[in-house]
């Protein structure tokens, strides 16, 4: 004969245990998703200031090999944007000049290049890798909401990256 107290036990959670466990998760979630947000800030403005400094030596390489200039136009404001030419400085917004690239503020929402600190619009890089800087040199700065990080370039056309938010984009820019 069965055991009535064995067909009864049942293996659930209580509505109690439950609704306990819901209140645990929503506080941690609370906590959590705030950091979460910036470090997707972080990472997007990290991706673009690599992927700027890139193309600025694709463009100073290819200008070595090809034994050319190669010039590089930079737009700021809310329609940012940045295009590499071989054939002269191109137009970045209409992007029809830009023979070998052109990057928009359409491929890094939430991020943008700053027209009050960036005194480059146009960069050519010669035959001999130097840019067409012939004392001191230019930046470029880029911002998201809350941070702020700049590639320099100097007279010769090395490129250096800084930002004043160390301790938030990590250790892999120096302090401007």
């Amino acid at each position: 004969m069965l055991n009535t107290t064995q067909i009864h036990k049942q293996h659930a959670f209580t509505m109690l245990e439950l609704l306990i466990t819901i209140a645990v998760l929503g506080i941690l979630l609370s906590v959590a998703i705030p950091s979460f947000s910036g470090m997707t800030e972080r990472y997007r403005l990290k991706t673009m200031i690599e992927t700027v400094v890139e193309d600025l030596q694709f463009a100073r390489s290819k200008a070595v090999t090809d034994n050319t200039n190669i010039f590089v136009s930079v737009s700021t404001g809310s329609t940012w944007c940045y295009g590499i030419s071989s054939t002269a400085a191109c137009d970045c917004s209409t992007g029809t000049t830009c023979d070998l690239k052109k990057v928009g503020f359409g491929d890094f929402n939430g991020l943008s290049i700053d027209g009050t600190n960036t005194d480059v619009s146009n960069i050519t890089y010669g035959p001999i890798g130097v840019s067409n800087f012939i004392t001191g040199g230019g930046r470029i700065e880029f911002r998201t909401t809350n941070l702020t990080a700049r590639i320099n370039i100097n007279a010769i056309g090395r490129l250096q990256t800084c930002s004043d938010d160390i301790p938030s984009l990590g250790s892999a820019l120096v302090d401007c």
